[in-house]
């Protein structure tokens, strides 16, 4: 018995030693892989707007057995080469999708605007069409206001006009008038002067006479002769009166009547 039990126990240890190995290596490559989540996780806090940065510190990995020599090492350097490329990956990964957001963006604005181009002809299309009508408009509202002011101004034209051949019939009758009344009146007057002279011819010749007989002693005229004429000059005075009474009130009527016409100063004539 007491040769088997070191056989046992260095078979156990051998067991034993294979058992840790076993653990260890899961272990080890679970550290590497927390690093490249690490790393990576950090590359991408970088190219996000969060200005915290995560670092081996932050993520909780369980400690890694050390293995002196090289091989540690090694496994730290190799570890640090397939984070490098992983970040860079991330990193391009990143950078992408970007790039196709923006390519797709670029892509629906060509084609909104491809969109749009037929909208904005047909906008533009109709804003001409618009601007001839509101042209036509416009020249049919000028001509409308011009044939307006045309018609206005023939009217304002022929208002005038007409004003203008009123006053002159006004003046042209009012000359007429005047000059029919202020004619009656010199005729009138004409006529009284001539009546008024008359009468005193008469006059003369009735007293011519009368000298004439007294003159003679009654020889020439005779006394039947010197009172027949006589009587005729008192018939001729009488009458030549009447007549001067006569064209007197008509020359006075005359005066009033044009008085009440307008005629200015109808006495003075």
């Amino acid at each position: 018995m007491r040769r088997v039990l070191p056989a046992i126990s260095n078979w156990a240890l051998f067991l034993l030693a294979l058992s840790l190995l076993a653990i260890a290596a899961p272990t080890a490559a679970q550290a590497q892989s927390l690093g490249d989540v690490a790393r990576q996780q950090r590359a991408e806090r970088q190219n996000t707007t969060s200005t915290r940065v995560y670092t081996n510190d932050d993520v909780e990995s369980p400690e890694a057995p050390i293995v002196k020599g090289k091989a540690a090492s090694g496994e730290s350097e190799s570890t640090e080469a397939v984070a490098q490329p992983a970040s860079t990956d991330a990193k391009a990964a990143d950078a992408k999708p970007g790039e196709a957001a923006t390519s797709e963006a670029k892509t629906a604005d060509a084609t909104t605007a491809d969109a749009a181009k037929p909208s904005e002809s047909a906008d533009n299309a109709a804003g001409k069409k618009s601007d001839k009508k509101r042209s036509k408009a416009d020249a049919a509202e000028n001509a409308g206001t011009e044939s307006a002011a045309n018609a206005e101004e023939t009217e304002s034209s022929k208002a005038e006009k007409q004003k203008a051949q009123r006053e002159k019939d006004i003046v042209e009758r009012t000359k007429e008038v005047n000059d029919h009344y202020i004619n009656r009146i010199k005729k009138l007057r004409d006529e009284l002067n001539v009546a008024r002279l008359q009468l005193t011819r008469i006059q003369s010749d009735q007293v011519a006479n009368t000298q004439a007989y007294h003159n003679t002693a009654g020889m020439v005229p005779t006394l039947n002769e010197y009172e027949a004429q006589q009587r005729e000059f008192i018939e001729r005075i009488a009458t030549q009166q009447d007549l001067i009474k006569t064209l007197e009130q008509q020359l006075s009527d005359a005066q009033e009547d044009a008085r009440h016409a307008g005629v200015p100063h109808p006495y003075d004539y």
